[in-house]
């Protein structure tokens, strides 16, 4: 969570190597090869990326924030973000892959501590990046994942093989007496959607488990469930 994966910078701690891979991607990465003249808009849609991992987007909403006449454009730019591997988006469950396109979107950011090379003013939500680092894994084991939002309940992860659900997430970085009810009642209501009794929520370093309506919840650290 404090210094992510890039070895060159693990190895010196530099901020300067950061930037430099920054230019190489927004700059040699996408606007070179796709011969895309306005880079600030580039630059300010990877900022809304960085401040905006494990959040919903949507094309439509994010003409304004960089000033493009149209969906298919920030489209466009989507995909080059993610095929230079520097975003991921995961879509909303749905049974039709066609609903599945015009929903929301969740972005995932590839490196955590590449927010604070892009922007100085970023603020770190520690559940945020710990969801963004809980994403990567399972993406790296190659795990189909989806969010669910069902009656305006959002469950972090649909973790899936074809249409059959598997397993539902929730992350959080710590559970207390302010967020404790909200967090189960998404991740229920997500079960309750999908017919599971089991869920699971991975939090920084506590571990319990809770039963309700005869449904059992997890609560595993993070470290120990990939370890």
């Amino acid at each position: 969570m404090k210094h992510d994966g890039f070895p060159r910078y693990l190895k010196a701690k530099n901020q300067d190597i950061h930037t430099a891979f920054l230019d190489d991607i927004v700059y040699r990465g996408i606007a070179v090869r796709y011969n895309i003249r306005y880079v600030r808009s580039l630059k300010h849609l990877l900022i809304f990326f960085a401040k905006n991992a494990g959040k919903c987007i949507s094309a439509n909403k994010l003409k304004q924030v960089i000033g493009a006449k149209s969906t298919t454009t920030i489209t466009e730019y989507f995909n080059y973000f993610e095929e230079s591997y520097f975003i991921q988006l995961v879509s909303k469950f749905y049974y039709s892959h066609k609903v599945q396109l015009v929903n929301p979107k969740k972005v995932y950011f590839i490196d955590s501590v590449l927010h604070h090379s892009i922007s100085a003013s970023y603020s770190q939500d520690l559940c945020r990046i710990l969801e963004n680092i809980v994403f990567w894994e399972f993406r790296g084991q190659k795990k189909t994942l989806h969010y669910s939002n069902e009656n305006a309940k959002e469950c972090d992860f649909v973790i899936s093989d074809g249409s059959k659900v598997c397993y539902l997430l929730q992350v959080c970085y710590h559970l207390n007496t302010e967020n404790q009810k909200r967090e189960i009642n998404r991740l229920l209501e997500a079960m309750k959607f999908f017919n599971l009794n089991k869920g699971l929520i991975l939090r920084m370093n506590q571990k319990d488990s809770i039963t309700s309506n005869g449904k059992r919840i997890e609560v595993i650290p993070v470290y120990k469930y990939f370890s």
